[in-house]
């Protein structure tokens, strides 16, 4: 130090407040080196008088200060050591004064604010302290008290590039950079500018961690089969029994599970823990624990891959315990590993909601066509959103071994059993119940869509818009419902209307239509009151003859324009229909047919912006969302019995699954129905469809993804009511996620490891939506002192027994004081706001993780 800049810290100190007791400052310079004498003597100090110490004058400076000159300020310099001798006549002056260093040490301890009772640590460690940019990444820690433990712990914070100081953190980013001690670049700062061996007294303090030849990966181990022993009796770990901790094990736990679940190193971690695995052949003893050992678990990924196993290996055995499966896999959703095996999951459950679906039903009976509907919209059609959403899966990860064993299973159910069951019985009923003329009793027909909804709210002055998405079938608009109900302040009604035959598109769009007469022209258009209805220009015209104040655009142009323009396109506009193509432009061409189910989540998506704007920028309040076919699609190849042959008639039109013709005949294999109820009674049109879900034979692709015909899954369409409300409206209900409350009753922690429950308060539905909690243990200072678990509130169930559920906590091996207040913390985890804080008293009586 410079001898300005000894000078102005002694100016600092005699300029300080005096301390309690304190008249006067007296500091001793203590510079035992003898490398300061000069600098003494050439500084002066107003209104500070210096005097010399030496080994011959205590006593003599002792009578000075506390008998001759009792007023001022003392600067006294000294190259003796201060208070080594209990003989020394100043001990009691000096320990009331201020002593003050001028060498390297001395200067750090001052600046960075160490005592000099801690002033050997920086002597021992002076090699790292030279630097000033550590010195200033360790003076940004603020250490409010320093311990030889703290200042330890700084310096490897420091020498790990941490931003807090965290032997935590400095740990993990250690393992992070490398497994391999002599590559480890945070291992070398370490043993250049700290000590090795003091690096692995404290892993062992901490973590338990004291192997004879010690490296990281070893550490690595140790760490993560002392956190299965927290899950796992040791007796079923023998293999490992010597990387188990016998301390510091809570300490491994929490460890473990906050690297998993940190937001960006998560990612190296489960590139460890593939290798690890691996390395210690985890697998072996994975075979010799049961299910019950390993449903919580989520420390290495071949645990999600077992439990997969056992639920596939149960489906292939035919053991029906479909509930359990369920409950398993929607925990396994709050696991680390299950994005790794999203797909799989996903694909999985809804393969198990496909075998729960065939348990339940067992048969699907002929009955009546309107009550054949009626279970349809009620239950049946969840079997073509599961198979829907398996492939939506499958097709995300279509190399998995295991989806493509799924996928038998589910072609067995879905296309054996329920299509061909379902489909044949259909056509069974509406053969015998339905004669010449497209007509179900107790059903709405698309052909009055807009006589029943529109007509009259238009002469009553509403405005309101109409969507049309092609072949949005009855399946993917109930999930576009659920999604409006959950995101909206609006209400939603699901509706079928039963679609004319054929179920193509430009009839369909026409019935949709105001109109007086339909008619299928030789040119092979359909025409609304004597206009073209197959395109916008005549769609406008349509309906401009109801009423000027009306407007049909396609989707694609409306999404297109922004507020103002949509603002000023529907100036005055009351009646809208706006036409959506994105299921059937992808599941009717041949190329892309087999992405058809993936466009329902386009579709999805899409329409549900176009709501939303409609809703934002127009205030539009009464929206009609609807369809002009439904479609059946099936994934596996078409064997030739799913054909049939084209009979010698002269059809006008002739597709996969429907023929028109003005003949009139009865073939067997095909349903037979009079278009009267959509051309009039003077039409002699007839339109033939192959039963149950045949495909005509016709040359080239795409007979997978069809429509035209008579299913239940193209003559059922959705018909959405949705009618937008503001907030401060009456009878307004906000869309609100489930609460997840804790049920324990007992606030008193007596074990480091323990269970609590909790409970999903409202199931899911409607307006309330899933909730997703982070729960975790604070201290009074609001330091984390467990494990982080999350809970998911997605519970569909009327009972309140299948919303429960529990989570192991683990506490971090600390002195609690049983006299402090612990918390219960509970937090959104999408948003991290708190909403609820319980608080725990915590006694642990003896603490049983301690060294000798």
């Amino acid at each position: 130090m410079s001898t300005e800049g000894i000078k102005t810290s002694l100016v600092e100190i005699f300029h300080s407040p005096l301390r309690e007791g304190e008249k006067r400052k007296i500091v001793y310079w203590q510079d035992v080196d003898k490398a300061f004498e000069d600098e003494f003597n050439s500084i002066e100090i107003d209104n500070v008088k210096k005097h010399i110490l030496h080994e011959k004058n205590y006593f003599k400076t002792k009578y000075l200060l506390e008998v001759e000159d009792m007023e001022f300020n003392y600067l006294i310099y000294t190259q003796e050591s201060l208070g080594e001798n209990n003989d020394n006549w100043l001990l009691d002056n000096i320990l009331y004064s201020t002593v003050f260093y001028a060498d390297e040490v001395s200067i750090y301890c001052r600046d960075l604010g160490i005592p000099e009772e801690l002033r050997k640590i920086v002597l021992d460690n002076k090699k790292f302290f030279r630097a000033e940019s550590r010195r200033e990444r360790f003076s940004s820690y603020n250490i409010e008290k320093y311990t030889e433990e703290n200042i330890y712990i700084g310096i490897i914070s420091v020498l790990t590039n941490q931003r807090t100081s965290s032997f935590e953190d400095s740990l993990r980013s250690i393992l992070m950079e490398s497994l391999v001690d002599e590559e480890n670049k945070y291992l070398k700062q370490i043993d250049s500018f700290f000590d090795m061996e003091k690096f692995w007294e404290y892993v062992y303090k901490n973590y338990g961690y004291r192997g004879e030849n010690k490296s990281l990966k070893q550490l690595l181990i140790h760490l993560m089969i002392s956190t299965m022993s927290t899950f796992i009796e040791p007796e079923k770990l023998v293999p490992f029994k010597s990387f188990i901790a016998e301390r510091g094990i809570s300490n491994c736990a929490i460890f473990i599970d906050r690297w998993m679940n940190h937001k960006t190193d998560y990612e190296i971690y489960d590139k460890y823990a593939e290798e690890i695995e691996d390395e210690i052949m985890f697998s072996r003893t994975l075979q010799s624990l049961g299910i019950d050992d390993i449903r919580t678990i989520d420390i290495f990924p071949s645990i999600d891959k077992a439990i997969i196993l056992y639920i596939v290996d149960a489906l292939e055995n035919k053991l029906e315990d479909f509930d359990e499966y369920g409950k398993l896999l929607r925990l396994r959703k709050s696991k680390h590993f299950y994005d790794k095996y999203k797909y799989i999951y996903e694909g999985l459950f809804n393969t198990v909601k496909m075998f729960e679906f065939k348990k339940e039903y067992q048969t699907i009976p002929i009955e009546l066509p309107q009550y054949m509907i009626k279970s349809y919209v009620d239950r049946y059609y969840l079997m073509d959103s599961y198979y829907r959403k398996f492939y939506i899966a499958f097709d995300k990860n279509s190399s998995s071994q295991m989806l493509q064993k799924l996928r038998d299973m589910v072609e067995g159910i879905y296309t054996n059993w329920f299509m061909t069951e379902l489909s044949y019985n259909w056509s069974e009923s509406i053969s015998k119940n339905i004669k010449d003329i497209w007509d179900i009793p107790g059903t709405i027909k698309q052909r009055d869509f807009y006589d029943r909804f529109i007509h009259s709210r238009i002469n009553d002055g509403d405005r309101l818009f109409v969507i049309i998405s092609d072949a949005l079938r009855y399946e993917v608009a109930a999930e576009l419902c659920d999604k409006l109900d959950a995101e909206s302040l609006g209400s939603t009604e699901l509706n079928s209307l039963l679609a004319g035959l054929p179920t193509n598109t430009k009839l369909g769009m026409a019935r949709l239509l105001p109109y007086r007469d339909i008619e299928l022209r030789d040119n092979g258009f359909v025409y609304v009151d004597k206009i073209n209805s197959g395109n916008m220009e005549g769609r406008n015209q349509i309906l401009a003859n109801i009423t000027e104040e009306s407007t049909a655009i396609d989707y694609k142009n409306y999404i297109a324009m922004n507020r103002d323009e949509l603002r000023e396109f529907y100036k005055g506009k009351r009646l809208n229909y706006i036409y959506h193509d994105t299921i059937d432009a992808i599941g009717d061409d041949a190329t892309t047919e087999i992405k058809a189910f993936d466009s329902t989540e386009t579709a999805i998506e899409e329409l549900l912006r176009l709501i939303n704007s409609l809703r934002g920028h127009l205030s539009a309040t009464n929206i009609f969302i609807t369809s002009d076919h439904g479609f059946i699609y099936q994934r596996e190849k078409l064997e030739e019995v799913d054909k049939i042959s084209k009979e010698a008639l002269s059809p006008i039109e002739s597709k996969r699954r429907y023929m028109i013709s003005e003949e009139n005949r009865d073939i067997d294999g095909l349903l037979r129905f009079s278009m009267k109820d959509t051309f009039g009674e003077e039409s002699k049109l007839n339109v033939y469809i192959p039963k149950a879900n045949i495909r005509f034979k016709t040359q080239g692709a795409g007979a997978n993804f069809v429509h035209g015909g008579a299913s239940l899954q193209e003559v059922v369409v959705p018909l959405i009511l949705y009618k937008d409300k503001r907030s401060g409206q009456s009878n307004v209900v906000k869309p609100e996620k489930t609460k997840i409350k804790l049920t324990n009753t007992i606030r008193r922690i007596t074990n480091s490891i323990f269970t609590l429950n909790f409970f999903q308060t409202e199931k899911v539905g409607g307006k309330i939506t899933p909730c997703s909690v982070k729960v975790y243990m604070v201290d009074d200072k609001e330091e984390i002192i467990s494990n982080e678990e999350i809970l998911l509130g997605d519970k569909v169930s009327d009972n309140p027994e299948d919303r429960t559920m529990s989570i192991r906590f683990i506490l971090k091996p600390l002195d609690y004081d049983r006299n402090k207040e612990y918390y219960l913390l509970i937090k959104d985890a999408e948003t991290n706001v708190e909403y609820d804080r319980i608080y725990f008293n915590i006694n642990l009586g003896i603490k049983s993780d301690f060294d000798f």
